[in-house]
């Protein structure tokens, strides 16, 4: 009765969900036993076992993916998240994976699934898409934190059409201190640190000097250039790629001008 009582405090209205590895005598038996306590459930065909094997699978289905690409402060989620809420199909990578994909993106967010929970979310908002029309990704990097974009998908985002935009600096310094400057400062230098190597001892110090000042267009610069760089990198090999300079124009021109793009695909 105790075992009752603990699960009261977690279901909120909602049915009970029961699954084992192979949805055999131990789900069975707990459905049985809720059942006699009138309570409302289902369990899942196959087990847990049968549920990965189809998460897995709905990686190998090709996707008519589009990558919205950008440097680090171009606003890209803002744009996704307003595509999304004009309907159109928006996989958020990060928003899955808890964290902003940057030596940075940890800051303030809540603990990361597994990875292969990552996976499982994927998958299942994949399964909403209606598979004749685009979805929207961000570019990133295989690994967000702590969790791997599935591989089947990533390639397929490598290989897919690709809309980069450009801004002006002074817009993406104004993300990156809207953003950052409000976490603790000691959080912050930590996040410089781990990439301490690739920054240099220069840059490092300056940032470093700069978060104790709360200069924070100065911490921007300083790590700007090393992403800059890494993202100039990993750009140099793509193809199929739409160059959008929407330097002086806002997020709804963007939007626009990215509508008026795929129109033509």
């Amino acid at each position: 009765m105790n075992f009752l009582f603990q699960l009261e405090k977690f279901l909120n209205g909602e049915n009970i969900k029961i699954y084992c590895a192979r949805g055999g005598m131990r789900s069975q038996s707990m459905f049985w036993l809720l059942e006699k306590f009138k309570y409302q459930c289902v369990t899942l065909n196959g087990g847990y076992k049968t549920y990965r094997n189809w998460v897995l699978n709905r990686f190998k289905d090709k996707q008519k993916l589009i990558v919205i690409g950008g440097k680090t402060g171009t606003r890209k989620t803002k744009i996704l998240n307003k595509l999304k809420s004009l309907d159109y199909q928006i996989l958020d990578f990060e928003s899955l994976a808890n964290h902003r994909g940057s030596s940075f993106g940890g800051l303030g967010m809540i603990e990361q699934p597994t990875n292969e929970q990552y996976e499982n979310l994927i998958s299942e908002d994949l399964d909403k898409f209606n598979k004749l029309k685009f979805i929207f990704v961000e570019a990133e990097s295989p690994n967000i934190g702590k969790n791997r974009i599935p591989h089947e998908l990533y390639n397929q985002m490598k290989n897919s059409k690709r809309i980069e935009i450009l801004r002006d600096e002074r817009i993406r310094i104004d993300e990156l201190v809207n953003t950052y400057s409000k976490y603790d400062k000691n959080d912050l230098k930590e996040s410089v640190l781990r990439i301490s190597k690739r920054l240099g001892p220069q840059r490092t110090k300056s940032a470093i000097d700069s978060i104790d000042n709360e200069d924070w267009e100065n911490v921007c610069k300083s790590v700007l250039d090393y992403y800059d760089r890494c993202y100039e990198h990993e750009l140099s090999d793509k193809k199929d790629v739409k160059i959008l300079n929407m330097e002086g124009k806002t997020d709804i021109e963007i939007i626009k001008e990215i509508i008026n793009t795929i129109t033509t695909w």
